[in-house]
């Protein structure tokens, strides 16, 4: 199952939203951000009226992908709610794929680098820069411009972006209550994450955090790339997966842990009804 499906435009997702329900959506609101001489295009949706305490806030990493879904899924939900989305303003879905395992990766010896659908190794070790750019630019952007419900904040990550979920959750800075990690690719560097994981589990818990780690249960070889990419992907893709990672994290005192496994979803699959999980309980 390839990654990325077709994606709706988001003009057309905004249509869709306003023919469910005109009266509780709003159209997104795109805002570009120049950071390191890369643009990204950040997406803001407010789903109804906002609340007393102010909107919950959902951030959406994959935004490309994550917001036409997501969008759908909270208007037809209805309960308000603001919607952020972190992707980039190209709609070439090679493009995409290569900036975000730029961008949601540490560096990475080229030993453990997987192959690209264009051929040779994917390029990565953006990660600091734009996790950087969300903590200081995008989120208080996103404050000035909207009165937020601190105490319903969640991040969402799938795959490579719910890697850098649980990283954000392992970094103790990060604002969020919630974190959501569908199939975090724990194999990435050799399963180097696990490092910082146990410094997690070492540091005092000065916050209440909640974390839900989604699994699939279907893997299929990829159609989009030749046999040695495939042969080297399942190499590097050993060791503990999403599901080790939760039952080991559910042994901290003071972190609440949610694991819900999807046995007849593949990684690509998995996200809408992910996201259903996250936008609908």
């Amino acid at each position: 199952m390839p990654l990325f499906r077709p994606l709706l435009s988001l003009a057309a997702a905004a249509m869709s939203i306003l023919l469910v329900s005109p009266s509780i959506a709003s159209e997104p609101v795109a805002i570009d951000i120049t950071s390191h001489d890369r643009t990204y295009r950040i997406w803001e949706l407010a789903i109804g009226e906002e609340p007393v305490d102010g909107y919950p806030l959902v951030v959406l990493l994959d935004g490309n992908q994550m917001l036409p879904i997501a969008a759908r899924i909270a208007a037809e939900d209805g309960r308000p709610r603001l919607l952020v989305a972190i992707g980039y303003p190209e709609d070439d879905r090679e493009t995409i794929v290569k900036r975000r395992y730029f961008d949601l990766t540490p560096l990475t010896p080229s030993e453990l680098l997987p192959e690209s659908r264009s051929g040779g190794l994917v390029q990565a070790g953006g990660q600091d820069d734009f996790t950087a750019m969300l903590k200081g630019t995008i989120l208080p952007g996103v404050l000035e411009r909207h009165r937020i419900d601190k105490a319903d904040t969640t991040l969402f990550g799938h795959s490579l972006s719910g890697m850098a979920a649980l990283r954000m959750l392992f970094d103790h800075t990060w604002p969020f209550a919630t974190y959501v990690a569908a199939d975090p690719s724990i194999w990435w560097k050799n399963s180097a994450i696990l490092s910082e994981l146990d410094a997690f589990e070492a540091a005092p818990r000065t916050e209440a955090e909640r974390l839900t780690i989604i699994t699939s249960g279907v893997r299929p070889e990829r159609k989009d790339v030749s046999t040695q990419a495939n042969a080297r992907m399942r190499a590097l893709r050993g060791g503990p997966n999403g599901k080790d990672v939760a039952e080991r994290m559910a042994k901290i005192e003071g972190l609440s842990v949610d694991l819900h496994p999807m046995p007849n979803e593949s990684h690509g699959s998995m996200v809408e009804p992910s996201l259903r999980l996250l936008l609908t309980r």
